[in-house]
């Protein structure tokens, strides 16, 4: 039975509720509910694999999870082990702590010494717990070196291969609670770095009363883009700090609680939130900057002081859907010349300055879209008796030979025997033609695992000159359904501090339909599954070493009526479906193209980062496109709605990289479209000329950056600052398509 919930940490009501095994006993005084508790992280033998994922309390490391012993030293020195001089590239490192207390007394700064003596910075690297309220590591209490907030220490400290930190690919930390102890008012809990596809989800960070600066910190160059989810942070001076001109933060399903100064602030950088539940007497959000945009929908600000704003505003900020209880207004704005103070209670949606509409079109609507919001789906089933390995037919890292027939053997043989989980054992796998998923199979884990297409085969050929492919393999009806549960290295460029070399000429970006005529079969199929819906998460997509630039594929393509979900995902050109294609859901989709080009198709996407130089990097056609945090590098049109779709953007950055041509950063062809962004500029990557080009009937509008609000940026540059742009015709029916 599939259990639709609308956050993680309603697990136990929402699955009670829906279910059927919630307990009511009755006391005459009240009604006690027994909660059902959620599934663990647990992962079978063949998983484990020494430099790829490794289970700190075996050997060789035996470290301890009773509490009894500081693990600090050995923490590190397992870390730097787990590095193991860099090899091969691409390598995800994951760390996974089994159940108990891990008592630390010092910084577990992933920075250390290789075997060779020279300093390395430990990314790629993912921090597993077994379960969010067991897993815990525990700072000591009363350390001199955690004293003093003004030189505030991390528990956790994430790092970046790159001397600016835009390179801190894959950095995570999931399912674990950080505790900072009692008497620490200088510790925090993580100091993240995280690049593209980094993800902190399903973890707690507590502080006793008075203990604590930030839960979670993200004070250095660059932090993001990265994704925060089911997050808790009890206490602290600040449950979160956010600075910085880019690359932004996305978060979802986020409590704060407890603090003494704010429980959000942010200065200069895009913090993108939906359902933040903040309860404190302090605000709970503080814009500090003229830089930074703010958008918050779906939230609730409790337990205010009646002489405080829940909101603090200095930039930009779009708010929707707040419930707002105790505070003097809901927002204190002290933008010049900006919208004025919101009141106290409710908010339906605010902005802090007036919303950006094409003066062309004056009938135009002056609110966002406000499509429906649908949860992420998440398939549990830690049955290992449904689960199969990929390491039955093929093992990772085996040479150059072409392992695509093996992988292909693994997967039909689970969907005839009915399996739900089909796993890759972490590692690389050479790949020459398409990998086509089918049958029982509902979750696809990749635990850190590279695909890498090989040039010489089928992904050499276009598109038009492929044979069509095969029928997948009849496969027999799977055995009665496992207990489920439904939940909820792309390159970065870096921020231009330092002198930027002018890159020489290049070539326009293509269209769609050369885009899509020249690419050829995709890496990954779904094509007639059995159950609701199928998941694939933390896998990489990249050519062989020479093979780019000669291969031509996608990295998924979505042929079923079925639901697709996609989760800390990174590939060249990431997306397409067929007609009919079923919903779609991404969560930290890194890659060049996604194409939604077949009307009728709803797409949930969170923390969303296109690069390259494709132009359209999204296109809508007809379909329902909602995006929660979107990041973009280089020209060329960011997103392209067309032929009456709708398109609501809840936060992005758009940064050009090099000097864009003269396509607008959106492009709205007879269809429906909102967002909230800001733009980086500097002297050698100045802003998009045209922000957004309007199309309705045949008469087109364009709104340019000086129609824009100012964002101060690098050198003095002039960004665009926009809490809410608006491109959609008054009576907000959708356009008719063309």
């Amino acid at each position: 039975m599939k259990i639709v919930m609308t956050s993680r940490r309603f697990f136990s009501y929402q699955c009670n509720q829906l279910s059927t095994v919630l307990m009511r006993i009755m006391a005459g005084v009240g009604v006690l509910f027994v909660p059902l508790q959620a599934e663990e992280l647990v992962y079978p033998d063949d998983v484990f694999r020494p430099y790829y994922f490794v289970d700190v309390t075996k050997a060789p490391y035996s470290i301890d999870n009773t509490g009894k012993e500081d693990v600090t030293a050995k923490l590190k020195a397992a870390m730097v082990d787990l590095w193991h001089g860099g090899f091969p590239a691409l390598r995800q490192k994951t760390l996974y702590f089994p159940n108990g207390t891990y008592r630390i007394s010092d910084t577990l700064d992933t920075v250390g010494m290789d075997k060779a003596g020279k300093m390395v910075s430990i990314h790629r690297l993912m921090w597993i717990g077994q379960s969010r309220d067991k897993t815990i590591i525990k700072l000591d209490d009363n350390l001199t070196a955690f004293q003093d907030p003004t030189k505030w220490k991390p528990m956790i400290k994430t790092e970046s291969i790159g001397v600016h930190g835009n390179d801190a690919y894959q950095n995570s930390i999931v399912n674990m609670t950080l505790d900072v102890g009692a008497g620490n008012p200088g510790a925090s809990g993580i100091d993240y770095l995280a690049s593209n596809n980094g993800e902190i989800h399903d973890v707690t960070i507590r502080a006793a009363e008075g203990s604590g600066y930030a839960g979670l910190i993200m004070p250095r160059a660059w932090p993001g883009p990265a994704f925060v989810k089911n997050l808790e942070v009890d206490g602290f001076q600040f449950g979160v700090f956010l600075t910085h001109m880019e690359y932004s933060l996305t978060f979802e399903h986020l409590i704060l609680k407890n603090q003494r100064e704010a429980g959000f602030e942010n200065m200069d950088n895009g913090a993108f939130i939906r359902d933040l539940e903040s309860t404190n007497t302090v605000p709970a959000i503080v814009n500090k900057t003229a830089g930074g945009l703010v958008v918050a929908v779906d939230s609730k600000f409790l337990g205010g002081d009646a002489k405080t704003p829940a909101v603090q505003n200095s930039g930009g900020l779009f708010l929707r859907n707040i419930e707002v209880q105790g505070y003097s207004n809901a927002v204190a704005n002290t933008v010049k010349d900006g919208s004025p103070d919101a009141p106290g209670g409710n908010i339906t949606e605010y902005t802090s300055h007036p919303v950006i509409t094409n003066k062309g079109f004056p009938s135009s609507q002056k609110t966002s879209l406000g499509l429906e919001i649908r949860e992420t789906p998440l398939f549990e089933d830690n049955d290992f008796s449904h689960w199969y390995s990929v390491g039955n037919k093929t093992k990772p890292d085996s040479g150059p030979a072409d392992q695509a027939d093996a992988i292909q053997a693994a997967i039909d043989e689970a969907a005839t025997e009915g399996k739900t989980t089909f796993y890759f054992i972490p590692g690389q796998y050479m790949v020459g033609h398409t990998l086509n998923f089918h049958g029982s199979i509902r979750r696809v884990l990749g635990l850190g695992t590279v695909l890498r297409p090989m040039a010489g085969g089928a992904f050499d050929t276009p598109a038009s000159e492929m044979p069509p492919p095969p029928p997948p393999k009849p496969t027999t009806p799977p055995p009665a359904p496992a207990p489920t549960v439904a939940s909820t290295d792309a390159a970065a460029a870096g921020g231009p501090v330092a002198p930027v070399t002018p890159l020489p000429p290049q070539p326009p970006p293509p269209s769609p339909s050369s885009i899509k005529s020249d690419y050829g079969p995709p890496i990954f199929k779904v094509s007639d599954i059995v159950g609701d819906d199928i998941e694939f998460s933390c896998i990489l997509t990249q050519p062989v070493a020479g093979a780019a630039g000669k291969i031509t594929c996608f990295g998924f393509q979505q042929d079923t009526k079925k639901t697709l979900v996609l989760r800390d995902i990174s590939s060249d050109i990431c997306y397409h479906s067929t007609e009919g294609a079923g919903d779609l859901y991404v969560e930290t989709g890194v890659g060049n193209g996604w194409f939604f080009d077949h009307p009728g198709q709803k797409i949930w996407a969170r923390q969303l980062d296109p690069e390259g130089n494709a132009s359209p990097k999204v296109l809508n056609v007809g379909s329902k496109l909602w995006i929660l945090g979107f990041k973009t590098e280089r020209p060329g049109i960011q997103i392209e709605s067309d032929k009456g779709a709708e398109t609501e953007v809840l936060g992005a950055i758009l940064y050009p990289v090099r000097p864009p041509n003269d396509d607008p950063a959106f492009k709205v062809d007879n269809s429906r479209f909102s967002a909230s962004y800001i733009t980086i500029d500097n002297t050698m990557t100045p802003d998009f000329p045209r922000q957004l080009l309007e199309i309705r009937g045949t008469d087109e509008q364009v709104i340019h950056p000086e129609d824009t609000y100012a964002r101060p940026c690098f050198g003095g540059a002039r960004a665009a600052l926009v809490p809410l742009i608006v491109a959609a015709p008054a009576d907000s029916g959708t356009a008719p398509a063309k």
